[in-house]
C-alpha cells in the first residue's frame, strides 16, 4: 500500500505530522510506503531537526498550501501544486492507494469530487466518525 500524506495538514504541522510518520514507519509492514507531500525544504528541515531518516520516504515537492480558512473550491482550482490536490491526483492515477490530510476538510471533499469523481449513484462524499460505546463496540456517526 502506498499512502500519500499532506504534511501541512492539522494542528502543529508539519512537526507533529513528521513525528507521527517516523513512529508509524516503525510498525508498518515492508510493503507499505509513505509519500510525503509538502514544501520540500520544510520537510527536509523537519527531518533534520527531528533526526529522522528521510531516505525511508518518498518526498514530492508541493509548494502551494491550502489554508484552513480558504474557500475549498477556489483553493482546489487555484492551487494545483498543493499536497491535497497532488495526493488526490496520485490516487486518481493509481500512483497512491490513499491520500491522508488533517488539513482543510472542505478542500479534501471538493478535490475528491472533482479529481476522483463520485462512485455511480453517490451524490456526495460523507465524513464518518467512530466512537466507543459503553458495551465495548463502536458506533459510527456520519455527517
Amino acid at each position: 500500500m502506498k499512502i500519500a500524506l499532506d504534511v501541512l495538514g492539522g494542528d502543529y504541522a508539519p512537526k507533529a505530522v513528521i513525528e507521527g510518520v517516523l513512529e508509524a514507519k516503525k510498525t508498518l509492514s515492508s510493503d507499505c510506503s509513505i509519500v510525503l507531500l509538502g514544501p520540500q525544504e520544510t520537510i527536509e528541515s523537519q527531518f533534520a531537526n527531528l533526526g529522522g531518516d528521510i531516505s525511508l520516504f518518498e518526498v514530492i515537492n508541493c509548494p502551494q498550501i491550502i489554508e484552513m480558512a480558504e474557500n475549498p473550491t477556489k483553493a482546489v482550482q487555484h492551487k494545483p501544486d498543493s499536497g491535497i490536490v497532488t495526493g488526490m491526483k496520485m490516487v486518481a492515477t493509481g500512483q497512491a492507494d490513499v491520500i491522508c490530510s488533517a488539513g482543510n476538510t472542505g478542500a479534501m471533499m471538493v478535490a475528491s469530487m472533482f479529481i476522483l469523481k463520485p462512485i455511480k449513484g453517490v451524490i456526495r462524499p460523507v465524513i464518518a466518525g467512530f466512537f466507543p460505546k459503553l458495551k465495548g463496540d463502536y458506533g459510527t456517526i456520519i455527517d
